[in-house]
Formats: structure tokens, sequence, C-alpha cells
């Protein structure tokens, strides 16, 4: 037992994934004063944001009158609507210094992408979260995780297990394989109870 508990680690939040959402994510609770360790299977953060726009980082136009991304989902919009009301997607930009800029012609003509792209907005994640403490663990696959009986929750890797009050699991949807997003996720919901839709 004794062996088990000097491979535990402690941290107040553990978030799966370095992808935009684990940054943002761990950007965020950092901000408000949590110790916070993020798990990344892959060598490097961000594998499938480098993609994204044809490395360009298209974004969502969250004030776009004809693009409801919360009716996209139906029911489950409604869920969205209470998570992403109080964040702005642009005010978080803003404070990274990452600038936008609208496609002007062409088929994307009024799309929005990161100016410098995705490498600029990764970068500017990245450096956030150092600057915030933030560590990350790369080549740290998770095998399973638990909700322990006193509280907070256990997340095991091949190398060490970790104890901690509060976990994000932002590994991404099962969309680009050889990224990383092939779906592990969902299996971890699956452990706490979550319906996958």
């Amino acid at each position: 037992m004794n062996g088990l508990l000097a491979k535990m680690a402690k941290c107040s939040c553990i978030i799966i994934g370095a992808g935009p959402a684990g940054l943002s994510a761990a950007i965020a609770a950092a901000r408000s004063g949590k110790s916070v360790v993020i798990l990344e299977k892959n060598a490097q953060p961000g594998r499938k944001l480098l993609l994204a726009g044809g490395g360009r980082a298209n974004l969502l136009d969250q004030d776009s009158p004809t693009l409801n991304v919360m009716e996209a989902y139906g029911r489950s919009g409604r869920f969205l609507r209470q998570a992403l009301a109080p964040f702005s997607l642009a005010n978080f930009l803003k404070e990274l210094g990452v600038r936008t800029e609208r496609a002007q012609n062409g088929p994307r003509t009024g799309s929005i992408y990161v100016r410098g792209g995705a490498q600029q907005l990764l970068n500017a994640l990245l450096g956030e979260a150092e600057k915030l403490g933030v560590e990350i663990i790369f080549n740290s696959a998770v095998g399973t995780a638990a909700k322990l009986p006193t509280g907070g929750f256990e997340v095991q890797t091949a190398k060490r297990n970790f104890h901690c009050p509060r976990l994000i699991i932002a590994t991404g949807g099962m969309t680009y394989p050889s990224t990383g997003s092939c779906g592990d996720g969902y299996d971890l919901a699956k452990i706490f109870g979550h319906e996958i839709e």
C-alpha cells in the first residue's frame, strides 16, 4: 500500500486531454486558484487543433444569426446553452492575445480564422497554461478512472495513479483517430454513469 501511495500525485483538478478544450478548462481552473494537471496520451498537445481549417484554425461565429448551434443538438442543446452562456470566445481569445479575421472571398467567405493559424492559437493556450503553473504530462494515456467513496477521483495511467477532488474529461469525440480523437473519453464517461448521445 505504501508503494501505491508513493506513486500517487495530488492536485486540485485533473484534466484528461490537452486539446483546445482541455487547455481552456485548465486555464479557467488555474485562474480560479486550482492546481491543475493535464494528462495527454500523445507526445504533443493539440494535434487535431493543428489540422482545423486546413491549419488556419476556423472558429465558430457565435454572433451569426444564421447559425444556431444549440438547435443543431436538439434537446441536448439546452445543456449546451447553460454550459456556454457565460463563456465568450471572443473575450477569451482577446485575453490570450489571439487575433481573428474573416475570410473575404472564396467558398469560406465570412468564416472566422485565427491570424497566424492554428499553431498561433495552440501557442497562446500553452503559454497561458504555463504562466498559470499548469502541468502537462505527455505520453500518459488514462487506463481507467473511478469516483472514490471518500470523495474525489482516482485516475490511473500505466505509470502513475493520481488523486484529485475534480476531474474533467476533455478527450474529444470519435472524429480523427490518427490524432488521438478515437472516442476513449466515451468509455471514461460511461464509468461515471453518463449516457452518450
